[in-house]
């Protein structure tokens, strides 16, 4: 590091992770790029979590370990450690997943010789799939014009974790109002995903990998209701999101603006459907 300012800060929330903290911070102080420091914010767990945090913040000097007294919220995590970072580059990596050693230094090393690029990312697989063609998620949104990486995200949207955990430029990030303000809703992650979009282009690397685990947030029981603040919600889940997707395409022609509406009603319908689908497979057994 030069004046102790790293080009690269990773932010990692952390909540009740014990179980897996170990390999995750193992993957991410071993990078092959050293010139980091990594964010921990501890959303007050009750587990060992912290104790795990301490031991890796006293072995290496580039860890800063934060630990809140109450629990504020995922997302609010996810905001704080992220307000914390000094870098020119920042990535978050959640407490479950894993990089593989390289994936630092080839996303910096592409962002540092394509300026035209907000954001790059490696292929990513699901924790326990085994590593077949179709099974490695690896779409990039390198489109010339927003709307055409718009479209071409929400063809992919239910895939996208790997744009969400991507190596950013930091001043460009901080730019996205969903994080300023705090919004926290269903998709919030897509919207700082579409937001990206719209400040440029988001590369994928051939080599490097993440693998996600499958203990996140947005899997655990209740997570739509303990967000939902409207009864609206309930019949459009994505109600927040469209409603800040709208705002983004103001500068779109009305023909633009009318196809991305389209593509937003049936990501609702589709995930209603799906939710409905569950629970009547429920009901049946």
């Amino acid at each position: 590091m030069i004046n102790n300012r790293p080009k690269v800060s990773i932010g990692m929330p952390v909540y009740n992770a014990e179980k897996y903290l170990r390999e995750s911070l193992d993957s991410l102080v071993s990078q092959t790029f050293i010139d980091f420091e990594l964010i921990i914010s501890d959303n007050a767990s009750s587990d060992g979590s912290s104790d795990i945090c301490v031991e890796y913040s006293k072995k290496d000097k580039r860890i800063s370990y934060f630990r809140q007294p109450i629990n504020i919220s995922g997302w609010e995590n996810f905001r704080y450690v992220l307000n914390e970072a000094k870098g020119d580059y920042f990535m978050w990596s959640a407490a479950n997943d894993l990089r593989s050693l390289d994936f630092v230094e080839l996303n910096f090393n592409f962002l540092s010789l394509n300026p035209e690029y907000v954001a790059s990312t490696s292929p990513n697989i699901q924790e326990g799939d085994n590593e077949e063609k179709d099974k490695v998620i690896n779409f990039a949104l390198k489109q010339n014009d927003n709307f055409q990486r718009y479209v071409f995200f929400f063809d992919h949207c239910w895939q996208s974790h790997g744009i969400f955990y991507s190596l950013i430029r930091l001043s460009e990030l901080k730019e996205c109002p969903l994080l300023r303000d705090g919004s926290e809703f269903f998709g919030v992650d897509w919207g700082v995903n579409l937001f990206l979009a719209s400040k440029g282009k988001i590369n994928r690397t051939i080599m490097g990998k993440t693998i996600f685990g499958n203990n996140g947030t947005s899997q655990k029981p209740n997570f739509l209701k303990n967000i939902r603040t409207s009864y609206i919600e309930f019949y459009f889940p994505f109600y927040k999101l469209n409603m800040y997707v709208l705002d983004l395409i103001k500068p779109l022609s009305l023909i633009k603006r009318v196809r991305v509406m389209l593509i937003l009603l049936s990501i609702n319908a589709r995930f209603n459907f799906d939710r409905f689908k569950a629970q009547l497979k429920q009901f049946l057994r």
